[in-house]
Parts: structure tokens; sequence; C-alpha cells
């Protein structure tokens, strides 16, 4: 806070008179001037007006005088005092007064030693804030220690952390280079040509537990059926005879689709009957009973659901050979790009999936993907096929 140039006293950064003087910038409160003095931006101080070179400094203002020595001063005649105007005079001693009266000037003396020190409320004041901003020092400086220590801890973590990566990226390229020396590509190749191998030789003998085993598809599924009387009465339509006793068991399998039933929009018995039934699988007591059904279904080709007592209109019905899920994909696969290619002829025959291109032609034999590519070619891939 600044303080006044004529009492030494403290005042606010408004209600004072600043010197115009660039180099002085004195500030004074409006009290400790003479009335008439002016204060605009040109307005120069007492002591500035005093260094210039004219007239006298009777308009100096006197600090740290009592009302009898501020009197004695203004009485007393100087350098020109009796060329002062007596207005001058009047206004000094009524300033001095009004100093004198609101005990504005805390010291009588003129000790210039002690002119301009701070009240002691001052430096209570000055010692509490030095006080708070030491002890505000040391909070600081506690957090910066901890702070350190904590930082210290994370580098020490940090660095842990790197370690165990180091030796796991070392024991990492260790099996790797133990891998490539213990276990070479001929190696690998063999490996994989002997799971390929095991496959293969799993998914015949899964084939071979289907040897007595055939589907029937495309027989609509009644509520309440039952399936045995169904398969007798298909085995009669081929002209054979199944009886109850041939049959080890009968059962439809798959996701039940309404497909004629969902497409016509209807919830009556009639629609719901209408709707495509799921496959029949049927295992026999005799391998050359099932062989018998295949043969008379591929004589009777394109033989119907009529006279089986079924409430739905005829439709035509197939007898296949039960597969595999592995053989039954390839077989579709086969169908296709024997579709694709023109080839006339594709069948399964005892769990084999089997084509030939037309009459006189050799007949193939497919049992994996890689003889698709041998037998029609390198054209043929998954992507046209599927």
């Amino acid at each position: 806070m600044v303080k006044c140039a004529a009492c030494g006293k403290f005042l606010s950064a408004k209600g004072g008179a600043t010197c115009g003087n660039f180099a002085c910038h004195n500030r004074y409160h409006l009290a400790c001037l003479p009335d008439a003095a002016p204060t605009g931006s040109d307005w120069l101080c007492p002591e500035c007006r005093s260094r210039l070179p004219k007239g006298d400094n009777s308009a100096t203002p006197v600090r740290g005088l009592g009302p009898v020595t501020a009197a004695a001063v203004v009485a007393t005649p100087d350098q020109g005092a009796a060329n002062k105007s007596p207005v001058r005079v009047t206004h000094t001693q009524n300033a001095l007064s009004k100093f004198t009266d609101s005990k504005e000037v805390p010291r009588t003396g003129s000790d210039p030693a002690t002119d301009g020190e701070p009240s002691p409320d001052t430096q209570l004041s000055l010692r509490d804030e030095i006080r708070l901003f030491r002890s505000e020092l040391r909070e600081v400086r506690d957090e910066m220690r901890e702070f350190r220590r904590e930082m210290a801890g994370l580098h020490s973590t940090v660095g842990i952390c790197t370690e165990r990566v180091d030796h796991l990226e070392a024991r990492v390229e260790a099996l790797e280079s133990k891998q490539s020396v213990a276990m070479p590509d001929g190696k690998v190749s063999q490996l994989e040509n002997l799971v390929s191998q095991l496959r293969l030789e799993l998914n015949d003998r899964e084939q071979d537990l289907f040897s007595s085993d055939l589907e029937i598809a495309n027989i609509p599924e009644i509520p309440g059926e039952n399936i045995v009387h169904t398969v007798g009465l298909v085995a009669a339509k081929l002209g054979l005879t199944v009886e109850e006793r041939d049959i080890v068991f009968a059962q439809r399998v798959g996701q039940r689709v309404e497909r004629e039933g969902r497409a016509a929009g209807a919830t009556s018995p009639a629609a719901a009957a209408a709707a495509r039934g799921r496959r029949i699988v049927v295992r026999l007591t005799r391998r050359s009973l099932r062989d018998g059904l295949l043969q008379s279904a591929r004589v009777r080709r394109g033989a119907t659901t009529a006279d089986l007592g079924l409430p739905t209109p005829p439709r035509r019905f197939y007898l296949n050979e039960r597969l595999t899920r592995t053989n039954k994909h390839l077989f579709y696969r086969v169908r296709e790009a024997a579709g694709q290619l023109g080839w006339r002829y594709t069948w399964t025959k005892y769990g084999r999936i089997l084509t030939r291109q037309g009459d006189g032609k050799p007949t193939h034999c497919i049992r994996t993907e890689e003889d698709l590519s041998r037998v029609f070619g390198g054209d043929v891939s998954a992507e046209k096929v599927v």
C-alpha cells in the first residue's frame, strides 16, 4: 500500500493526489495539501515545485511538527517571506491545524530517523503474514518430499516390470528357437498328414456304423403318427415287406420346418399337416434289407405318398443312404461341382461318394476335399461350390 509523502500514513488507491512528475510520482492525502492546490495530471507536488528555480518553498508541507512548531515555522520569516501571500500562509496553518486535531500525525518529533516507520499494528500484521507464508512453504516442502518418495517408488515398480517383460521375451525367444530346432517344417507336414489320415479313418469307421441305416425324406409329419407303421407302408409302396421286427429304430431328426404352413399364413390343422416333415432315420436289422429298399427306390424313381393313408396331397419321397456329417457336406459339394461342370451322374454306394461325367466315362470316388480338385480340376474352389 502507498504512503502519503506528507504525513507518512497509508492511503488507498483512490482519493489521493499524484505528482505529475515522471521521476517522482509521490502521492498525498487531499487533506495534506493546501485547499487551493490543483490535483490534475500536470500537477506537481510541493517537493517538485520547491526544486523549480523560482519563488520560495513556503508551500512545502511540514512533516512531524506539532502545532507550536508549525506555527513558528509559518510565522518565522524565511527567504522571501515578506513577499508571501497571506492566503498561502492561512491555508498552511489550516492544514496543520487539521493534522493536529485529527491526530493524523503519529509523532510530534522531527527526528528523521523515526520518520516513515510502520505502526505497531502494521508490524504485527506483517509478522503474521510472514508466519503464514513460512507455514505454507513448509507444507509445500513436505508435499514435494512425499511426491519425490512416490516417484521413486513408481520408478522402482516400472523397473521391476521392465525386467519381467525382458525375462518373458527372452523365454519366448528361447522357446521359439527350441521349437524351430526340435520341429522342422518336414516334421510338421508329416504330423499334419497323419492327423488328416486319422480323421479320414474315423470318418470311415463312423460311416460303417451306418451300414444298415437309411433316410426317408419329404414324408409329411402328422401329429401323433406311428413312424414304424409309416416305414412299413413306404416299403410296401416299393414292393418289399418290412415288419416291425426288422426295424431297430425309426425316428425323425432335424429341426421342424413348416414352410408350406408359414407361407400360407394359416394355423388350421390342414395347413399344419401340409407342412414339410423332417427326415426319417431308420436302422434295419440286416444290411441286405436296406440295400434292397435302396435298389427298389432307384427302380421306382418318382414314387409318391399316394396310398400311404396320409391326409395330405401326394408328394414325391426319397430314400438315401445315411451319411456322416462330413460325407454329407462332401456329397453336397460334389453335386454342386458336377452341376457346374456338366457331369451327369453323382450317387452314393456303401457310404462312398461316386461321380461320373457321362456314359462310358470312368467312375471316380471322392473321399476328401483334395479329391475335388483332382477329379474336377483346379478351378473348383470352396467359394464356387458352397
